[in-house]
């Protein structure tokens, strides 16, 4: 039992250190070729992740009969582990010796997930020539389409557009691989080009009802906004908290995006489930946003619409532990209404009165606020601004 044990693990050694002589020994004596250790591994699961030129030592295993589609703990394949390496001839001898390509890892991913990943656009052709299910998901709902979008690979992308890949498909989450394109901070524009050219829906939503637009506006890459704009994306599709593209681009304060879509015919009065407008979205925000701000005003926003707690933008500004005085005053000479109470009974003057606000309400009191209007503390914004 012993010497059996050594000539397995001398098997190992020698496909680990690349012997090809002493794996020669090994399999004429007697060594089970399948034998598998560490991880479940085989010897050529080892001898796939070293270089191509250990190609004679994976000849002398298969001429010996190794079980190619053996998998390891992780249900990889020695082709999984090839193709991550990016050895394209050892892939390649896989297959011209009938491996199953299409053999899927604990986690559902082919090799074509792997070479799609690491951007091996030669393997990604052999895998495909052999007929590699180019659909295949994950368990996660992925496609070779997601890694190689999410990863920036537009060559792959490029090439698994051209066999046919379903660019729609989308994953657990809902996501599609233009969500993924869209969704990096430097999304790669020749591939939200490549995935219009070959059809994606670009409307569709994942699971919070974020379509790719929104994507793009919450990673502030304007030129995706752009992109998607012009190839007629929905500027107004909400996701499930009822939040637009308009509002994820307001609350980051980035004043290209909010441009790009009010110049696109974006509805400005949209309100989140919470009521929120672009404009609470943004309220109070850096000095640069009053320029924005008054983008939306000019495009027609309803500076009176309350949030669910009751409040305009302007009862959040007066309510900041900052003063913003410049931003107030934009939402004041456009006649937002200063008499507005909150659920609480709060006008803007009780806020600005609790925060000392001084400069704001000076201001307001010149534009005839009512100081004498009652929260429902009974307290009015003189009575807080004593305390």
């Amino acid at each position: 039992m012993t010497n059996v044990y050594l000539v397995v693990q001398d098997l190992l050694n020698a496909a680990l250190y690349g012997d090809e002589e002493k794996l020669g020994r090994c399999l004429k004596g007697g060594a089970n070729v399948n034998y598998r250790k560490w991880i479940d591994q085989t010897a050529l699961h080892i001898i796939a992740q070293k270089l191509d030129e250990k190609a004679d030592i994976a000849k002398l295993l298969i001429v010996s009969g190794i079980d190619l589609n053996l998998q390891d703990k992780g249900g990889s394949t020695a082709l999984h582990v090839a193709t991550m390496r990016g050895h394209a001839d050892f892939v390649r001898l896989l297959i011209d010796n009938n491996v199953d390509v299409n053999i899927q890892t604990k986690d559902g991913s082919t090799a074509l997930h792997e070479a799609a990943k690491g951007g091996h656009t030669e393997i990604v052709r052999l895998l495909i020539d052999n007929s590699i299910d180019v659909n295949i998901q994950t368990k996660d709902g992925l496609t070779a389409l997601h890694e190689a979008a999410q990863n920036g690979n537009t060559e792959v992308v490029d090439f698994l557009i051209e066999n046919n890949i379903d660019v729609n498909i989308q994953s657990m989450n809902g996501q599609t691989a233009l969500h993924m394109t869209a969704g990096r901070r430097s999304g790669t524009v020749d591939i939200v080009k490549s995935l219009i050219d070959g059809g994606v829906d670009l409307n569709l939503q994942d699971k919070n009802g974020s379509t790719a637009l929104h994507e793009a506006a919450m990673r502030e890459n304007a030129e995706i906004v752009r992109l998607l704009i012009d190839n007629s994306i929905d500027v107004n599709i909400q996701t499930q908290n009822g939040s637009t593209a308009l509002h994820e681009a307001a609350m980051r304060e980035n004043a290209e995006i909010v441009r790009l879509l009010i110049d696109n015919n974006i509805d400005v009065n949209i309100q989140t489930q919470n009521g929120q407008t672009a404009v609470h979205c943004n309220a109070g925000g850096r000095s640069e946003t009053v320029d924005f701000t008054k983008s939306q005003i000019d495009a027609g926003i309803d500076l009176n619409l309350q949030d669910k707690n009751g409040k305009t933008a302007l009862h959040l500004i007066a309510d900041r532990l900052d003063e913003h005085a410049d931003m107030a005053k934009l939402l004041i000479v456009d006649g937002i209404n200063l008499n507005l109470q909150d659920k609480d009974g709060n006008t803007a003057l009780h806020f600005a009165s609790r925060r000392h606000h001084s400069l704001l309400v000076k201001y307001l009191l010149n534009r005839d606020c009512d100081s004498n209007i009652l929260n429902h503390e009974v307290s009015t914004s003189d009575r807080i601004s004593m305390l």
